[in-house]
């Protein structure tokens, strides 16, 4: 289903006219489509630094090889760049292909939409926007070694055994490496170094907005049934420590927590005013799209609760229990 050529298809009963969502209409188990519908339909407007956050959390780089026949210099090489996620996402998804200029397709198979990115001349426009926009997270080391596919290819250099050998060696390191039958027919590849990370620094307030539509949480703690905390909060893998630390001092706030056992660090905001000060208003200010908008605006309607300290009466422990229960992709009946 190639957006760019308009041969994708809607939902039954849903025409995304925008990137505004119900909570009613997210929530569904979708596994069947009918009809095209023109992207003229849409008409999104995102931030370049917001594609760049929502690819710093859920993008990813990739070489497939594919043995074309029985000869070992007769391999498929395939740069790749996919985002993979829940069918909720399909609007953003869809917004970003516009934003992107119509490059790339989407495949929605029941409840996973996966937009990727697979032809030459669209891989070409799409480095063109990392190198405008760049990654921050440590999938930028990602990004400069399937950068360095591509030129590669672009040069024909491939077809040679040098070329094809040098791209075996790159991805060695890129992504999940070698499969067992790359290893036993390349036993001399030598993994290239992983290009040296950079000082992490947040580029842009739609930076934030666009990874934490991807990696943020927003949670109401109750105890006990009563209201207990806000919480909001970025988790990732112990690697990218510098990143949440970066995005904690871009913020300036909450603390971020190593799990060792994990190997996972947790940037987490926790005081009240810090949240209906700082994190509040910066989201109101640069607003999250897709599904996670609505725990947002979940959670922005119990901290008004508490704000005015309301959240005691019966009708609210009521309300914020409701609430809590239809967060985080909460079902409703």
């Amino acid at each position: 289903m190639c957006v760019k050529n308009n041969h994708y298809s809607p939902l039954i009963g849903e025409v995304v006219a925008n990137l505004n969502f119900s909570r009613v209409n997210s929530r569904r188990n979708y596994s069947t489509f009918k009809n095209k519908i023109d992207t003229n339909e849409f008409k999104p407007e995102i931030n370049p630094w917001f594609i760049t956050g929502f690819a710093d959390a859920e993008g990813s780089f990739r070489c497939n090889m594919k043995k074309k026949s029985k000869y070992k210099a007769d391999w498929e090489i395939q740069p790749v760049f996919q985002v993979k996620l829940h069918v909720d996402y399909y609007s953003v998804i869809v917004g970003i292909i516009q934003s992107l200029g119509y490059i790339g397709t989407v495949d929605i198979r029941h409840s996973t939409c996966n937009f990727s990115v697979r032809k030459l001349q669209d891989i070409i426009q799409l480095i063109e926007f990392f190198d405008k926009y760049p990654l921050i997270s440590r999938k930028k080391g990602d990004y400069l070694l399937f950068k360095e596919i591509v030129s590669i290819i672009q040069l024909k250099e491939h077809l040679t055994t040098e070329g094809f050998q040098r791209i075996v060696n790159i991805k060695a390191t890129l992504d999940f490496g070698l499969s067992k039958e790359l290893q036993l027919m390349f036993p001399e590849t030598i993994p290239v170094a992983r290009p040296l990370s950079e000082p992490c620094v947040v580029p842009d307030t739609q930076w934030i907005s666009g990874f934490t539509a991807g990696e943020g949480n927003f949670s109401v703690s109750l105890d006990k049934g009563i209201f207990k905390s806000l919480l909001f909060k970025i988790t990732q893998h112990e690697k990218d420590e510098v990143l949440l630390i970066a995005i904690k001092d871009y913020l300036n706030c909450g603390n971020c927590y190593l799990r060792k056992i994990e190997n996972t660090v947790d940037f987490k905001v926790t005081k009240f005013s810090d949240i209906t000060e700082i994190i509040i208003p910066f989201f109101n200010n640069n607003p999250i799209l897709g599904v996670k908008s609505l725990d947002f605006k979940d959670w922005c309607l119990v901290s008004d609760i508490v704000k005015k300290k309301e959240h005691k009466l019966d009708e609210n422990v009521l309300r914020i229990k409701e609430i809590q229960k239809h967060m985080n992709r909460g079902i409703i009946i």
